[in-house]
């Protein structure tokens, strides 16, 4: 099975309150996004995290904290993702890439690379909970989609794609 999630903002203490997430710390916030993906991702699903997974912190804290989420995890590099591309690698990461074709969508970080193919259907990150769907790009953040992962049948079925 093949997922796709954006913008936990792992440690990101001021983006519960800038985007009105329903926690009052980020130890609750990072309960809640790892148990819903937990309880949907299997050992052996691949998962696209379209950026922005954490704030500020080492290798090794990335490393404790991405061990406990099951399968193999894919990140497109966020404004946020600031550490080096093997230092992902190192953390848990399966791959790292600034941009990721993945069947028939583009995924980035940043939506405003889908100008560029206004022909095909792209699932980006970054906007947090400004929209869900617009035009030829679905958000996949975690503040439109209850903190859950998204799967690539429902990413189909919001592109009307059968």
């Amino acid at each position: 099975m093949i997922w796709f999630t954006a913008d936990w903002h792992l440690w990101h203490e001021n983006i519960i309150e800038a985007c009105d997430r329903p926690f009052t710390k980020c130890r609750n916030m990072h309960r809640t996004i790892k148990h819903n993906y937990n309880e949907l991702v299997g050992e052996n699903d691949h998962v696209y995290i379209i950026g922005d997974v954490y704030w500020k912190r080492s290798v090794e804290e990335l490393e404790r904290m991405i061990s406990g989420y099951k399968g193999h995890k894919h990140l497109i590099l966020g404004n946020h993702d600031n550490l080096k591309p093997f230092d992902y690698i190192e953390a848990g990461f399966s791959q790292v890439a600034t941009s990721l074709e993945v069947d028939e969508f583009t995924l980035n970080h940043d939506p405003v690379v889908s100008y560029l193919r206004p022909d095909k259907p792209h699932i980006c990150g970054h906007v947090h909970n400004m929209y869900k769907r617009c035009k030829n790009v679905l958000n996949v953040g975690v503040d439109i989609w209850d903190f859950k992962p998204v799967s690539i049948e429902r990413v189909r079925f919001e592109f009307g794609i059968n």
